[in-house]
């Protein structure tokens, strides 16, 4: 919610609207990259604001999107978004070999010859004006929910960002003083040990109460392989660090056989005031 207006921004790869979801740039050289600006009075009649190219020389298979309005960034770069891509293969490369050189513990494993996913920043003014950072902010393969936001209360930037340990996903947490320069992903959140075997915990759906950042609240969704179903908690924490989940079992589930929400559900980020 931002002066007066709903606002959301989504990438649009070859025309294809992405949404979040890569399935529709899985492709090895894209022509043209966009992103698209959506603005709504009430937050639920949308159209189309604008749209504007970005650069992203060598990068594929776009994925991951995020965005937030930096309350500590220069006027220039207010708006920012990321998103997860493959660089070219030169950068990717040398990211590589300077992403072994980590601990054990800060790799994840799904990054390999193959798999060099970066995550990647354009800045904005004005929310409809897009300059590209060649540089990636950090090798990661975050291609699902991925929150980027500016903790006023520690002077940091702070991620969280998927996981992918024991077969199962989790959600991790970096934070930094800088916001092209990140230090290392922290897990965070995973299924506990009485959670049956087939339960992920997916998405993080982090968001601040509005009008209060000291709430911090988490709608994490539970993904139930086995059944192809979810459904979605309630967490909460003082620090951003320390998380509980609040007690009464899940806030969302699906309906019943047959009905639009019987299936898979999700709790998407931020909350705004209606």
């Amino acid at each position: 919610h931002d002066k007066g207006v709903y606002r959301s921004w989504y990438m649009a790869v070859d025309g294809h609207p992405l949404q979040g979801s890569g399935s529709r740039s899985q492709t090895d050289a894209p022509g043209r990259v966009e992103v698209v600006a959506t603005e709504s009075p009430d937050g639920f009649v949308w159209r189309e604001r604008g749209r504007c190219a970005i650069a992203v020389p060598g990068q594929m298979h776009f994925d991951g999107l995020s965005f937030f309005i930096d309350p500590a960034a220069p006027p220039e770069s207010r708006y920012k978004l990321v998103y997860c891509a493959q660089p070219p293969k030169a950068m990717g490369e040398a990211l590589l070999a300077e992403y072994a050189k980590r601990p054990a513990r800060y790799r994840d494993t799904r990054i390999g010859g193959n798999r060099m996913h970066c995550f990647f920043a354009v800045t904005s003014p004005d929310g409809l004006r897009w300059e590209s950072i060649a540089r990636p902010l950090m090798m990661h393969p975050g291609d699902t929910d991925n929150t980027f936001y500016y903790d006023e209360a520690i002077g940091k930037y702070v991620l969280y960002t998927r996981l992918y340990r024991q077969d199962r996903r989790w959600v991790g947490r970096a934070e930094s003083a800088d916001f092209l320069d990140w230090g290392p992903i922290e897990p965070m959140l995973w299924p506990r040990l009485e959670d049956p075997l087939d339960y992920d915990i997916y998405l993080n759906a982090f968001t601040a109460y509005p009008g209060n950042p000291d709430y911090r609240l988490m709608f994490p969704m539970f993904y139930h392989r086995s059944t192809e179903r979810s459904d979605v908690r309630l967490y909460s924490s003082e620090d951003g660090i320390v998380w509980g989940q609040v007690p009464g079992g899940s806030v969302m589930t699906p309906g019943e056989p047959g009905s639009w929400d019987s299936e898979f559900i999700a709790g998407g980020k931020d909350l705004v005031p209606f």
